[in-house]
């Protein structure tokens, strides 16, 4: 099996020298450093692939928490004992796994690099570097392109300087912060969304600093309502950031305190005054304020994220914060709605990366739900060109190319975004679609729980999370994650009847607990209330494919077949919620007619 991954060699300086002058103490030693080393190998999630006497071979999924558990060994061996250093080689690249064992260009990679490193030194790759851009509190001394043995292309490298510094960073645990949903005391409840996409604003602006680790926005608005100290030590987190949004026509003020979690006490509190086309330089002041109040360090890198003082177009911000909120609903029927005003953002500014991103992932939505001729690949890919950070724009690429079943670019990509933004909803589902795609459903299920943890209020993962479970034969966990996800749906049900993507999975949900004559309702209340859902109709074969109902299923899917999706064709081809269906000659002629259908439509346009 193939995939990408973070791969840290650890090599002994000078062990032949130490061996030879005593072996016993020696071993014992190095013995000693790598039992210590464990800590710091689980709280950044390192898995020790093999030691060798004098080094380790140590895989990571992501590269940012390789490097700062690579810089926290060093600190760990010096402190352990200084007589020993350890030299260190980190790349991020495609790697064989086979047995628990890793082989490979990226192994190779890493393994190279290592041997140049100095004495307690590290030795990052270009790969690397990309990616714990902005993240790491040290410097980088740029080594240029370096020949590797039996590496056929020069692999630039990176040299980690000095020690880790003694402000919360690299090699110490980041200052944990909640961003609780800034109130809107404008006067106009219809303004809650604008407040709402100010305070994720600032979460994305407070995430990108290393010295902190930030509470998800769907967790930390979740919170809503509870106090300081019981919001720290139900997320274990130090710090907690409240305050209020005042808009009025192109002005706003916007007022925060940060709350110490363990006292209640304000550790800082400001107000600022700004046109709403400056918001971007306002959300910016605020992050650096927090870091300032809070005494942490600021990289350059970091702090030149964080000049954003170009002003922005007062109404493509309220346009694009309106359609995000309506993103964040779910609903099928807000999609030509978030189109819309997403394209209004774009004419008002062309530059605007998370608009075209937003954008593009609708499009391709609303392609496979009724079809159409646009995919959203070019804008998406313009969100891309803009600014290659987005892991919104990264998730929305990786379902392009999984709904192409081009496997290993859709894996690509979604490494790309988990390692942007770890706790991103949108990478977390893809992922998990992705792996589900290829039936490696342990992987699915990993991101698929955790895209479900970090959107309480949605239902897709957490109903995705039942197809994995059936699919490795775990019946009593498939049931148990039904009722999960029908909790949510059903209050999903309750604040939105015409909901129907809701309705939809609800109705396998509920075939599959037994409960044929309720699921048999929700199904036909689906089909009412959106006929031309394509998707929608899909997921109502799998509800009667997985309940036994193989006469309604076969029957359902020879209706859509005319009208079905290149994209959705795929998924079906490598959806495990249809195996029930897969030996059945009819099944067999559905899907050859399907195929013909589109390859005839290929066959006219090369004509």
């Amino acid at each position: 099996m193939r995939k990408l991954a973070a791969v840290l060699c650890i090599d002994v300086a000078g062990y032949s020298k130490l061996m030879g002058r005593d072996e016993a103490g020696t071993l014992a030693r190095v013995k000693a450093a790598f039992a210590a080393f464990g800590p710091a190998l689980e709280r950044h999630h390192g898995r020790v692939v093999k030691l060798m006497g004098d080094g380790a071979l140590i895989e990571f999924a992501s590269a940012v928490d390789a490097a700062v558990c690579a810089i926290a060994l060093q600190g760990v061996a010096s402190a352990t004992d200084p007589t020993l250093r350890f030299r260190m080689g980190l790349n991020l690249g495609d790697v064989i796994v086979d047995e628990g064992d890793l082989y490979g260009e990226g192994v190779n990679i890493a393994a190279r690099l290592q041997a140049l490193a100095q004495p307690g030194g590290i030795i990052l790759s270009e790969t690397v570097r990309e990616h714990v851009a902005g993240k790491l509190n040290v410097a980088l001394e740029d080594l240029g392109p370096m020949s590797l043995k039996n590496i056929e292309r020069p692999i630039r490298a990176f040299a980690v300087q000095g020690e880790a510094p003694t402000e919360a960073g690299a090699g110490r645990e980041p200052v944990g912060v909640c961003v609780l949903p800034f109130a809107n005391i404008s006067g106009d409840p219809e303004q809650d969304y604008f407040s709402a996409g100010v305070t994720e604003d600032i979460i994305i602006d407070l995430s990108k600093l290393s010295s902190l680790t930030v509470v998800s926005r769907a967790t930390s608005f979740g919170m809503k309502g509870q106090g300081a100290r019981a919001i720290a030590q139900q997320l274990n987190v130090a710090y907690v950031l409240e305050g209020n949004v005042r808009k009025a026509g192109e002005r706003m003020r916007l007022s925060a305190k940060l709350i110490d979690g363990t006292n209640d006490a304000t550790v800082w509190a400001e107000r600022f005054d700004r046109d709403i086309k400056d918001v971007l330089a306002l959300q910016s002041d605020l992050a650096k304020a927090v870091v300032e109040a809070l005494r942490l360090r600021l990289l350059p890198s970091e702090r030149q994220a964080l000049e954003r003082y170009a002003p922005t177009d007062p109404e493509a911000y309220k346009l694009f914060l309106l359609a995000r909120e309506y993103n964040i609903t779910g609903s099928e029927r807000h999609l030509p709605l978030i189109i819309r005003l997403c394209r209004r953002v774009t004419d008002l500014e062309p530059g605007h990366a998370r608009a075209w991103a937003l954008l593009g992932e609708t499009l391709h939505r609303l392609r496979r739900s009724v079809g159409g001729a646009d995919t959203g690949e070019a804008e998406i890919d313009r969100a891309l060109e803009l600014d290659a950070c987005i892991a919104s724009a990264h998730a929305a690429k990786a379902l392009q190319f999984l709904y192409r079943g081009e496997f290993e670019e859709a894996e690509r990509h979604c490494g790309i975004a988990l390692e942007l933004e770890p706790d991103d909803y949108a990478a977390n589902l893809a992922a998990g679609r992705t792996f589900l795609m290829q039936r490696r459903f342990d992987e699915a299920i990993r991101h698929f729980e955790r895209a479900a943890e970090l959107a309480p209020g949605d239902y897709n993962a957490a109903a995705m999370v039942i197809q994995c479970y059936q699919g490795k034969g775990d019946e009593q966990a498939a049931l148990d994650a039904c009722r999960r996800a029908l909790v949510r749906i059903e209050r999903i049900v309750a604040a939105e009847p015409d909901h129907s993507g809701a309705i939809g999975h609800g109705a396998g949900i509920l075939a599959l607990l037994g409960d044929h004559e309720r699921a048999r309702e929700w199904a036909s209340r689906a089909s009412l209330l959106e006929p031309d859902n394509i998707q929608l109709q899909v997921n109502l074969v799998c509800a009667w494919a997985i309940s036994g109902d193989t006469a309604a299923a076969l029957d359902a899917l020879d209706r859509i077949v005319p009208k079905m999706s290149p994209e959705l064709l795929v998924w079906m081809e490598n959806d495990n919620d249809l195996d029930s269906l897969r030996s059945l000659s009819r099944f067999g002629q559905i899907m050859l007619a399907a195929r013909a259908r589109f390859q005839d439509a290929a066959t006219a346009v090369g004509d």
